[in-house]
């Protein structure tokens, strides 16, 4: 069913709701989870005077922050007896940050939403932009219902985004 499921996370509620989920889903399929907080390594620059003191301590903050998030996902993941592995990735822009673990991870690429206009909009610029294939579905995936229905549709899935 699921093998791998990419979990790109914030360290919010959000991601550790997806977390959670994402390591349910892997525990019942023998699948594993693939973590990821993207980084903008150069948040302020063009933003008044940018320094390389500020830049280190940014990159540090965003390090120390990026830990956190990622250590949430393994968390789930060991209440679950789940194989994970993540590492924070440092980009300007998240999702070609998420994109570029999806392609180191072999991932496929299924965008899930609760709303339809998301959707269109996030494949759209997918597909414009990096040639990514992707299939998209108006699901609740707080619902058990959605999640069955989802694998039932994808067997093979190993990468979902939760936007």
């Amino acid at each position: 069913m699921f093998k791998k499921i990419l979990v790109p996370t914030d360290g919010s509620g959000v991601g550790a709701r997806a977390a959670a989920v994402a390591a349910e889903l892997a525990e019942g399929s023998g699948g594993q989870v693939i973590g990821v907080h993207v980084i903008d390594p150069f948040p302020y620059i063009g933003i008044g005077d940018a320094s390389a003191v500020g830049l280190q301590s940014y990159l540090s903050e965003a390090r120390r922050a990026a830990g956190v998030a990622l250590d949430a996902v393994a968390s789930a993941c060991r209440q679950r007896r789940v194989p994970f592995a993540g590492d924070p990735l440092a980009r300007n822009l998240v999702w070609e940050g998420i994109l570029v673990t999806a392609r180191a991870e072999g991932c496929d690429l299924v965008l899930v939403s609760r709303t339809a206009a998301d959707l269109a909009a996030a494949e759209e610029r997918l597909r414009a932009s990096r040639q990514v294939g992707g299939t998209v579905r108006a699901l609740d995936l707080s619902a058990s219902a959605s999640v069955d229905a989802l694998a039932a549709e994808f067997p093979a899935i190993v990468m979902l985004v939760n936007k």
